[in-house]
Order: C-alpha cells, then structure tokens, then sequence
C-alpha cells in the first residue's frame, strides 16, 4: 500500500479548550486509516476522500498553549483485519505512515483563548403581544438580531427561561405557567447571549414587558 503523504492540516488550535476538529488534505489516504497526533497516537478519524480526512483532537491534547507535534495519517497494514483505528492500533501500519523528509507530517499551533466579543442582541418584537393569565405554560417568539446559538431568552432582567434557538433573528421560549397565575405584566423580557460559558448579562438586549391577561 502506498505510504499517506500530507500537505495541510487546518485550523490552528485553541489551548484549554473542548475537543477541536482539524481537517488534513493530502494524497493516498486509505478509508480504514486514522489521522495519529505525537507520533503514534491514532484519534478519531471520519474518512472523506482519498485527498482528505478530518479527525476530533481531544481536549487532553489541548491542556497548554504550545505545539501539537507530529500530525499526519496512517494506513492500515496490508493484512489486518480491521480498521487502523484508535482503538486498534495494532491495525495500523506505523513504520509506513506519513513523515517528515519522505511523505508528511505537521505541526499545529496551540494557541491560548481569546474571549470573544459578544454581540449585542436586540428584540425587536415579541409574539404573541399578550399572555393568558391563570393558563399552562405559553410559548413566546423573540424576533430580533444577534441571538447567539446557545444564549437564553429572560424575563425580569436576569430570569432565563428555556429557549429554543432558530436563528440569528428568531427565538422560541416558554413562559412558565407559574409566571402567569396573575394579570398583570410579564416584565423586562430580552434575550442574552453566552461568552466563554456565562450568560453575558452586560451585553443583554433591549426589554420589552408582555400583558397579562
């Protein structure tokens, strides 16, 4: 079999971060090969072509800014009877995988966290316009900009309630019944996205206040 010869691997990598997938482009790659990290440690690998793999680098690799040193890909032996995998590397063909001066490995560059900005979003709207006091739990639609995929619609200024996500613009979430057993109003309700795991109450978006009814 034809020894794996790598040209790219992608992207750069963030340090003390969750599992990050990486994606190597090359030539010869067999679809029972795995992409390997550190030399000889085969991660979890999805075959895509014979010029290109992606693979998931665990989080234990990516514990301290640095480098993630000889990356590349290595074929199954020619007489296993399985896939090289990281759970059988004993499948695998190590003195034939790709390396440096004869075919290719990598490095990649473990950079450390850079928070990001979060985005102000704004509720433009808020559907239905009334509620129903006294009744079950009741499903609202926040129409607006900038909702992130994993922040939470509110109410009562820093109250999240749970939230479905569809969009940048669009947000489902449901107003429990015990919010609603009196008429009145349902007060200061927006949406506030999420930054490095927290709820970024200083960046939520403009409050509206729902009828109770």
């Amino acid at each position: 079999m034809t020894p794996p010869h790598v040209t790219t691997v992608a992207p750069g990598l963030i340090a003390n971060s969750t599992a990050q997938t990486i994606t190597l482009t090359g030539t010869n790659f067999h679809a029972n090969g795995s992409v390997f990290v550190n030399t000889d440690s085969a991660i979890a690998t999805t075959w895509v072509s014979a010029t290109q793999v992606t693979a998931s680098v665990p989080a234990a690799y990516l514990t301290a800014v640095g480098t993630l040193t000889a990356v590349g890909y290595v074929n199954p032996t020619s007489t296993a009877a399985g896939a090289c995998s990281e759970a059988s590397p004993s499948n695998c063909d190590w003195p034939r995988r790709s390396r440096v001066g004869v075919t290719h490995q990598q490095q990649l560059r473990l950079d450390p966290i850079v928070a990001p900005v979060s985005v102000n979003p704004t509720v433009t709207s808020i559907a239905p316009t009334n509620l129903i006091a006294n009744s079950t739990d009741q499903v609202i639609t926040l129409t607006g900009t900038g909702f992130g995929a994993d922040g939470s619609a509110f109410w009562g200024q820093d109250v999240p309630i749970a939230t479905v996500w569809i969009s940048a613009t669009e947000a489902t979430a449901t107003v429990p019944a015990d919010e609603l057993d009196t008429p009145g109003f349902l007060m200061f309700v927006g949406y506030v996205n999420r930054v490095t795991g927290s709820l970024d109450w200083n960046n939520r978006s403009n409050m509206h206040n729902i009828p109770i009814q």
